[in-house]
């Protein structure tokens, strides 16, 4: 009986054992300084949806404008987006 009981107990932690997940951090540098045409600005951005639309659980993405300002530039100023 009491062979069963912990037969018993080590399935059922097996059973609820998980791997680890791994865990993606994407960082987009995005130029969006005014030589940069319309068209190519639109692109960048979609592909930034993109990358977003496929984040899973902890992942996260960081998108860091390179705009020509420096108070935009400026340390602190990135967007940060995490799933969870």
């Amino acid at each position: 009986m009491r062979r069963r009981v912990w037969l018993g107990i080590a399935v059922l932690a097996l059973a609820c054992h998980r791997p680890p997940v791994a865990t993606r951090h994407v960082v987009g540098l995005i130029d969006a300084t005014g030589s940069v045409t319309a068209d190519a600005r639109a692109a960048a951005l979609e592909a930034v949806r993109l990358v977003a639309q496929s984040l899973g659980r902890g992942d996260s993405l960081t998108i860091v404008p390179i705009t020509g300002d420096a108070l935009v530039d400026a340390p602190g100023r990135a967007l940060r987006f995490r799933a969870s």
